[in-house]
């Protein structure tokens, strides 16, 4: 029995990167602002 469907698996990835990359690049900019 599968828990996930390989859709939801792939959408929930996609989630999860969107979600780091949004994270990265703010940490990116306020280190651009800091120094």
């Amino acid at each position: 029995m599968q828990l996930l469907s390989i859709c939801d698996f792939k959408f929930l990835v996609q989630y999860y990167y969107l979600t780091v990359a949004k994270t990265i690049s703010s940490r990116i900019r306020s280190d651009i602002w800091v120094s």
